[in-house]
């Protein structure tokens, strides 16, 4: 992680600007548990957590999940709201294949702070 202050001092009126922002180098986790049998028209939940890694809270934090014909076609989000300082994301996001065979579940996290985490979970969908 990179902290970064930058410092604007108006020579004329003397007044001072401050702003800051931190760069987050290595991505954190997501942490990804499939929970129920993987068959045709049976309801999944993605049981889904990421901690966060920053000194600061994260706001507006959202799991976002998609894949061919897991999700009807459409992205499945939920919303987490604010996470603590070293505390966990955490959510819990039902689904149902409609297909069989091998598929990707794609899970999104993004956040105030934190934008463009990804990861995936390889699923064998039976009859």
């Amino acid at each position: 992680m990179i902290k970064l202050v930058g410092l604007l001092i108006d020579a004329e009126t003397r007044e001072f600007y401050r702003a800051k922002k931190t760069i987050v180098l290595d991505a954190p986790e997501i942490i990804i548990n499939i929970l129920g049998v993987p068959k045709v028209g049976r309801n999944l939940v993605a049981d889904l957590a990421l901690q966060n890694p920053l000194p600061e809270p994260l706001e507006n934090c959202l799991f976002t999940i998609h894949g061919a014909n897991l999700t009807e076609g459409k992205p499945i989000t939920h919303e987490v709201g604010t996470v603590g300082p070293k505390e966990f994301a955490i959510a819990k996001v039902e689904f149902t294949p409609k297909l069989p065979g091998q598929r990707k579940l794609v899970i999104d996290f993004a956040s105030d702070k934190l934008h463009n985490i990804e990861s995936y979970e390889n699923l064998v969908i039976y009859e």
